[in-house]
């Protein structure tokens, strides 16, 4: 399959709210604080690799968020975002 550009008018539709990247935050404190700004709607799973790892951020992410919620930010909430790459 060739990847594609998602088109200007679904990056609009879907950007119209901020989006938040968990990247870094992979601890109690400040995962805590995004749940109460941020619904887990906006909350995409990202990475700062090199110097945070993944499993670093899944790993933070699974001690505040349930199985559901965590589906969304790694996986749903992404799919939305950039319907093409589903």
């Amino acid at each position: 399959m060739r990847w594609a550009a998602p088109s200007i008018s679904t990056l609009s539709s879907a950007s119209s709210r901020p989006w938040c990247n968990p990247a870094q935050i992979a601890n109690a404190v400040t995962i805590d604080a995004l749940a109460k700004l941020v619904p887990v709607s906006q909350i995409v799973l990202g990475s700062d690799f090199n110097y945070r790892t993944p499993l670093e951020t899944v790993r933070g992410l699974a001690q505040h968020f349930g199985d559901a919620d965590q589906r969304a930010i790694e996986r749903d909430n992404p799919i939305r975002l950039l319907p093409r790459l589903g």
